[in-house]
């Protein structure tokens, strides 16, 4: 069986479908939200419905299938290179293991050595490059010491688009030429990197500065950690985005892991590099690392593993004895190369000693494999930096799982930071999956605590919650501006009117309304490329019901749908005829590729911006809206750590919703909620308000 992250799955199949004019329908994973039409606003109940798990029953308890006795959750983040070995592994641990939850986020090395370090919120930590020793430094001065794992091996890769035919090869002089920090802003061209190549504009993607991919090519490359250029073209720790970067020009340069490299052969071409040594071109592949051939960018790629916790929590030693266990088979089937057989049993005796710190921080970066494993072998271990006091904290602990809208994630991420701050024995676990995933993993799985929801809940979601003894407590957050965008380069739709929207996005528009002079007479011969959210996202259950007037009436043949706002903007951004939809925080986040366009109030006849202004004015129809968290009911009485979240959750989103490029609710709104998680008020008021509702109305259904 194949591992590739279903989100992953989905960029491609997705990409490969528009790059070859397949037509593709906008579904992800046989959604259950796919094609469903919620239930009409006139037919829903008046007022709060009772909530429905007191007039279910559950569904009739059958066996359950076998499981071990082992339960609790394992959070992990950090690097997106490791990220489909970590979540491979998660999904066959917790199919031998079903009471424990192991939540995996991409979320860069930096990241992660920052959760696993200074805040303490995971407790694995997958990193591309070996912990530094600022970061070592970092958790011994919070009492934590880490089990440095090497878990696979990875060929850093450099990629160009298909159309470049002159740099099948390139140096490590040429690489430093390309993406050195001398060249910043001078070298710009192709043929300056060598007089043999084209007078073709240079288009560079690659990682942030917070990804140990960064750090390891920078030390491989440069020969100093760090020293890179700063005018890429696009800088991101979302790989899909740099695959997506080089395709779309001809000079576009690049590079990521190896099994993103085995994911995107169908967008990217890999350049060979020549070995310093030998002299000889090499590609990147299993054959090359096994070799120790393909240098200096062949690498070790780990995790590391908390040992207190490790040591106290049987369901992380079992998932520690476990991945190694596993490693060999998985790493490969995600397309990364497998380590010998005994440094995975290296790795054994180190968790059964409870060995820490690091061995491959003392290797520099590009040292052939044997040489690493040599050292690996020799077992010199440098002692761990002196563990020191912890800090404070409050007495709360627990892990909080919180799951859904893209567009609320923002927002729960940087309540979740803050509580931690204040809070440091909570995790709080923020995923973006989509409305629809959400609300399945609250109602269905019950895996998750706190349901991030773009649109209000649907009556089949609150059954579903009911059929299995789950109560809801509905609290809007924050208003959004769904905004429509375009491409910068589209200076003839400033305003478009519902029905033009209609035009674009109707069902009735699929395969036959391809060209923006089929919207209006008096727009150009362009064509139409039309970037969206997927049919599980409350985004586009929301803009179909407020345009449509139907929800889930949208086309079915968009250029991508996906649940990755960035992939919208960088869609959009590639082409003139591009367009396309999201939040009002990803319109701030990416006001430099796209641009907003006005909407034409239906009742005003005027061209309205999306913005917080038109949203608190009440003028921004039909395309403003309030946004939502579900909180598990009985859970939150049940846990002094998730009713402490919820407050302080009320309490910091007037602040962190317009820091993050939303729109705050008035004062009296976020009382309204308190009383209602005070008072275990549970069911939902929004679903009966219809979608392009003026926000005074809303609020006055509210009160």
């Amino acid at each position: 069986m194949s591992y590739l992250p279903l989100r992953r799955i989905f960029y491609v199949v997705l990409t490969m479908a528009v790059m070859a004019g397949v037509v593709v329908v906008a579904a992800c994973g046989g959604s259950d939200d796919a094609g469903e039409t919620p239930t009409p606003a006139s037919a829903a109940p008046a007022a709060t419905p009772a909530p429905a798990a007191t007039q279910a029953a559950p569904a009739a308890t059958q066996a359950a299938p076998a499981a071990s006795a082992l339960s609790g959750t394992i959070a992990i983040a950090g690097s997106s290179t490791v990220f489909p070995i970590s979540e491979a592994v998660a999904e066959e641990f917790s199919k031998a293991n079903s009471g424990v939850r192991v939540n995996v986020a991409s979320t860069g090395t930096g990241a992660g050595g920052r959760a696993m370090c200074e805040e303490g919120t995971i407790d694995v930590w997958n990193a591309s490059r070996p912990a530094k020793e600022s970061e070592l430094e970092a958790c011994a001065g919070n009492g934590i010491e880490v089990i440095e794992l090497p878990v696979a091996f990875d060929a850093l890769s450099v990629i160009v688009s298909p159309e470049n035919d002159w740099a099948p090869c390139l140096t490590v002089e040429q690489l430093k030429t390309i993406f050195g920090p001398e060249s910043e802003g001078e070298v710009t061209n192709w043929n300056q990197v060598d007089s043999s190549f084209p007078d073709q504009r240079l288009r560079i993607y690659g990682p942030t500065t917070a990804s140990g991919t960064f750090d390891y090519f920078t030390e491989a490359i440069m020969g100093e950690g760090g020293a890179h250029r700063g005018d890429l073209d696009l800088a991101t720790e979302e790989d899909p985005l740099i695959a997506n970067g080089v395709n779309g020009t001809p000079g576009g340069v690049g590079y990521f892991g190896l099994a993103y490299l085995e994911q995107y052969r169908a967008l990217v071409t890999a350049v060979s590099v020549v070995n310093p040594a030998s002299g000889e071109c090499v590609a990147p592949g299993a054959e090359s690392v096994e070799s120790g051939t393909y240098l200096p960018l062949a690498r070790p790629i780990f995790i590391y593993i908390n040992k207190g916790e490790m040591e106290s929590r049987p369901e992380l030693r079992a998932f520690a004895d476990f991945y190694l266990n596993e490693a060999p088979t998985l790493v490969t089937e995600v397309g990364y190369v497998s380590l010998p057989a005994d440094v995975y049993d290296w790795g054994r005796d180190k968790v059964e000693n409870g060995e820490t710190g690091s061995i491959f921080n003392t290797i520099e970066a590009g040292t052939p494999i044997t040489e690493a494993l040599e050292r690996v072998n020799s077992g010199e271990t440098p002692a761990p930096a002196a563990t020191q006091a912890a800090p404070a904290a409050s007495a709360l602990s627990g892990t909080i799982a919180i799951a859904g809208s893209s567009t609320v994630f923002p927002i729960s991420e940087a309540v979740a930071e803050e509580f931690s701050k204040a809070n440091s024995g909570v995790r709080v676990n923020v995923a973006s999956t989509g409305t629809g995933a959400g609300g399945r993993a609250m109602c269905e799985e019950g895996t998750i605590d706190v349901w991030n929801a773009s649109r209000p809940a649907k009556e089949s979601e609150l059954e579903a919650c009911a059929g299995n003894g789950i109560e809801v407590i509905e609290l809007p957050v924050a208003f959004d501006a769904l905004s429509v965008i375009v491409s910068p380069e589209n200076d003839w739709a400033p305003c478009l009117t519902v029905e033009q929207l209609k035009t674009i996005f109707g069902p009735e528009s699929e395969g036959e309304v391809t060209n923006w002079n089929q919207v209006d007479s008096s727009f150009p011969d362009q064509r139409l490329r039309i970037y969206g959210p997927t049919t599980a996202s409350g985004t586009f259950d929301y803009f179909t019901e407020a345009i449509m007037g139907e929800g889930g009436a949208h086309r079915g043949d968009l250029d991508l749908a996906t649940e990755e706002d960035p992939l919208i903007a960088n869609g959009v951004n590639g082409t003139p005829g591009g367009v396309g939809y999201f939040g009002l925080a990803y319109l701030e986040q990416y006001r430099a590729l796209v641009t907003a366009v006005s909407v034409v109030n239906p009742a005003s006849g005027e061209c309205v911006a999306p913005g917080a202004e038109s949203v608190e004015s009440g003028t921004y129809l039909p395309l403003a809206r309030p946004i939502f968290i579900y909180i598990n009911k009985g859970e939150m009485e049940s846990r002094p750590e998730l009713r402490a979240f919820a407050d302080f959750y009320l309490n910091e989103a007037p602040t962190l919703v317009t820091e993050v490029g939303y729109v705050s609710l008035p004062a009296d709104v976020y009382d309204w909620g308190r009383d209602k998680v005070e008072n275990g008020e549970t069911g939902s008021i929004f679903n009966t308000i219809e979608a392009g509702t003026p926000i005074t109305e809303a609020l006055e259904r509210v009160n």
